[in-house]
């Protein structure tokens, strides 16, 4: 959001996964699959970037708001881990972190996260 070191403009980052009431709503009137592919589409625009984080890269809810942004061609970026699961398919960028380890794989993200 702020940088100490420089006077830039700010950037707006939110995390999908913060708000347990909005989740459950959705969950329970959409069901699981669609938890964050209706946070994508009330949030998301064309010149956002959307970076998706899975272990396994094989999340149901995640791939759903993936496969609507690649609809929308909105740019994104998929971290998985593992085999690399089928979410990379759905994104412009895919960096997977070759360990069955998801301990090491979620260590590799963070690190990832912050170079960002």
């Amino acid at each position: 959001m702020f940088n100490l070191k420089k006077n830039c403009k700010a950037i707006l980052a939110i995390s999908l996964s913060s708000n347990p009431e909005l989740i459950t709503a959705c969950a329970s009137d959409m069901g699981f699959k669609m938890i964050f592919k209706r946070l994508v589409e009330a949030l998301v625009n064309k010149n956002d970037c959307i970076i998706y984080i899975s272990t396994s890269g094989n999340n149901e809810n995640i791939i759903e708001a993936a496969k609507y942004t690649k609809n929308k061609n909105i740019y994104s970026i998929a971290l998985t881990g593992n085999k690399g699961g089928q979410l990379a398919k759905f994104c412009n960028q895919s960096c997977m972190v070759r360990s069955n380890s998801v301990a090491r794989i979620q260590e590799a993200h963070i690190f990832l996260l912050i170079i960002f």
